[in-house]
């Protein structure tokens, strides 16, 4: 009971202990002068270095891209025929109810294994492109987008496919 007082007893004047301690001269939290400048420029930025002259174009980069999406179309039709061999095996364990783990459904799970891995030219390829995008900026040829937009489409096709059969191979 004693130490129930004496505790009750030290709390309060504890925190008024507080009282007795001189003022420190503590940094502000407020922003300070730098700080709202930048806020102001990041609301309202110069749109100059946004804007881009018209784009001359560079033979060097242009053989670049079409050097990038050559090698990553070289590999689409690979891609499609595994997809499409994986899609004739998984149709067979489909119809045949085969159960997982049995020698037919490792055989398909096999065949998209070897159609995900086949499609790995065409991703660098991709990856490459995309940087490329990214370090032109605002200058980037036309034919990067159009090459970009092209193998996009395939990569999503390809893509689609590929989860279309593994969703097909999933134990129920």
């Amino acid at each position: 009971m004693r130490s129930l007082f004496l505790s009750l007893l030290a709390f309060p004047s504890l925190a008024l202990l507080g009282g007795c301690v001189p003022p420190v001269d503590h940094p502000s939290l407020a922003p300070r002068p730098i700080e709202d400048a930048a806020r102001e420029a990041f609301r309202s930025p110069s749109r100059a270095h946004l804007e881009a002259g018209p784009i001359v174009a560079d033979p060097v980069i242009e053989a670049k891209v079409a050097a990038l999406a050559q090698a990553a179309r070289a590999g689409t039709g690979e891609t499609d025929r595994a997809i499409e061999a994986a899609r004739q095996l998984v149709d067979v364990v489909s119809g045949s109810h085969a159960t997982p783990g049995s020698e037919a459904w490792v055989s398909a799970e096999q065949a998209v294994s070897r159609a995900e891995a086949s499609r790995n030219m065409l991703v660098q390829r991709l990856a490459d492109l995309d940087r490329l995008r990214i370090d032109l900026g605002g200058a980037a040829p036309a034919a990067l987008d159009t090459a970009l937009a092209e193998l996009g489409a395939v990569d999503a096709r390809q893509r689609a496919a590929l989860a279309e059969l593994g969703g097909r191979l999933s134990p129920p």
